[in-house]
């Protein structure tokens, strides 16, 4: 039989999952779009020109990474600390979103908007696991672990029956009473100057046909996000395009602050993020 952990035990390894990712970036900024998404609000439609593409391409995720660390921050940042970032990123998005040897239980997507040259925008979708009791996404990589561990624990015959199943049968086997595997949308960032374009939206947009497709693993009939509460402007943005509050919970986040020396440093604060999910369309 498969070995099942107590629930206690599931939501303390998704809490510590959760606040290890809140160490890296501002307001779970490599899990959050709340920041730039407040600044693509624009009703213009984004040029004609601009290409949404999907990759797993390390080069092209090095490249994301490095735009993601100069667009997403503050542009008073320093040159050190903005390649810290970008160093962190980097590790983040090759974990989330490089292409692997073996195939992906949980299926995750960059998505790249690009003129065919440079990087104007880029979005990320991960299936993981939601869980609204403990008020926590769990990260990706542990729910493979999880799987892997229960897949790893049945018997041979078992084991060999759930192999090749699809994510939702697994997922009704293994999980806790209201855990659900949801797609999460992330890692939203806009180029500067395309802000104002509609860019941002034809991102998120983008990860929802993403979703839809229903090619490989991806399953789920709505979408999620983490936003701040306080930041108003991304909140009605996401309300317009159909996301609704299902939860808030305190976690610990990135920001930058001003230092003594007169200049910007990385602190970690409490903020209250809002869990927010759309219904999608088929």
């Amino acid at each position: 039989a498969p070995r099942v952990l107590s629930r206690s035990a599931l939501l303390t390894m998704a809490m510590r999952a959760s606040l290890l990712l809140a160490l890296f970036a501002g307001a779970q900024g490599l899990r959050t779009p709340a920041r730039v998404a407040a600044r693509c609000r624009g009703q213009m439609s984004a040029p004609a020109e601009v290409t949404l593409e999907v990759t797993s391409d390390y080069e092209t995720i090095a490249r994301a990474s490095e735009f993601f660390a100069r667009e997403f921050w503050a542009a008073e940042l320093g040159d050190q600390q903005r390649a810290q970032l970008a160093s962190k990123h980097k590790s983040d998005f090759e974990m989330r979103y490089g292409e692997l040897t073996g195939k992906r239980r949980f299926p995750s997507a960059l998505l790249l908007a690009h003129d065919g040259e440079e990087i104007l925008g880029c979005a990320g979708v991960e299936m993981t696991i939601v869980d609204p009791v403990g008020g926590v996404f769990w990260d990706r990589a542990q729910a493979e672990t999880i799987f892997a561990e229960r897949l790893g624990a049945m018997g041979g015959r078992e084991r060999n029956l759930y192999r090749k199943a699809l994510l939702p049968e697994l997922a009704a086997i293994f999980m806790e009473p209201g855990q659900a595997v949801r797609p999460v949308l992330s890692n939203l960032a806009v180029r500067r100057a395309s802000r104002g374009t509609g860019l941002g939206e034809r991102l998120v947009k983008g990860c929802e046909d993403v979703v839809r497709s229903k090619v490989g693993s991806w399953a789920g009939e709505d979408l999620w996000l983490l936003v701040e509460e306080q930041n108003s402007p991304a909140v009605k943005l996401y309300s317009r395009l159909g996301f609704e509050t299902v939860w808030d919970s305190a976690h610990m986040a990135t920001r930058l602050s001003s230092s003594g020396a007169g200049g910007l440093e990385l602190v970690q604060e409490q903020t209250m993020l809002l869990a927010m999910a759309k219904k999608l369309d088929s």
